[in-house]
């Protein structure tokens, strides 16, 4: 019939990606920085990537501008090229 079908295994809500240092919100910028800029603020918190995930999603308040899903997209490709 269709429609939502539960996980077959149970799905953990981890924080994998980290930022170094703490940035001004992007409305009180003047120009934002670009995503490459912003990718080079974040890296993977090993530490909860074990055991290896098997697939990983990103959640994000600020989708509208498409600036941090790019960012959060090239940092997670460097660590899982392949994607999933």
């Amino acid at each position: 019939m269709g429609g939502f079908e539960a996980p077959r295994q149970p799905t953990h809500i981890l924080k994998l990606v980290l930022q170094r240092k703490s940035t001004p919100a992007a409305h009180e910028c003047e120009a934002r920085p670009s995503p490459r800029k912003t990718a080079g603020n974040r890296y993977v918190d090993e530490t909860p990537a074990d055991p290896e995930p098997d697939a990983i999603g990103v959640f994000d308040d600020l989708l509208t501008t498409d600036w941090h899903f790019q960012a959060m997209k090239a940092v997670l490709h460097v660590r899982r090229p392949t994607g999933s």
